[in-house]
Parts: structure tokens; sequence; C-alpha cells
């Protein structure tokens, strides 16, 4: 991951969810960002063959969906439906 720029520290966390494994850490790329105004951001980890952990570039996007599979949506007749 690359050094941030308006903030030295990112407190990652290392975590597995639905098979697939992410990093959270924090930066300063909101608005008015920096040094004690972090922000928590997300992204996925992609393993070399070797087992080591690729580089992980920071999006704005974050990473791709991965819902569980409680959360696709009603699964019992008169649920709610989304608008």
């Amino acid at each position: 991951m690359a050094r941030n720029e308006k903030t030295p520290t990112i407190h990652q966390a290392i975590f597995d969810f639905n098979g697939r494994s992410y990093i959270a850490y924090h930066n300063a790329k909101l608005p008015g960002g920096g040094e004690f105004r972090r922000s928590v951001a997300i992204e996925e980890l992609h393993y070399a063959p070797d087992g080591t952990i690729r580089f992980v570039p920071q999006t704005d996007a974050g990473p791709a969906p991965n819902p569980s599979p409680g959360c696709q949506g009603p699964s019992r007749p008169g649920a709610a439906q989304s608008l």
C-alpha cells in the first residue's frame, strides 16, 4: 500500500468475509482530512501464488460488493421490495 500523503499512519486490520480477505485502514482523503481527521477505508486483498499479499492500491470506490447469502433480497412472499 502506498504511503498516505496527509497522515503517516494507517492503523490497519486484516479480516476475512464471505471467503475474501480485506484490509481496513484509515487515510485523510475526505475534504479537510489530515493527521487528526482521518477517514476509514476498505480494500480487498489479493494473494500471489507464494502466499504473499500483492500491492494494495488505495481506491476511492473500495472493494466490489460481496453480500452474505442472507442479504440477496426478499426470500419470502410479501417481503419488502426495493423501489
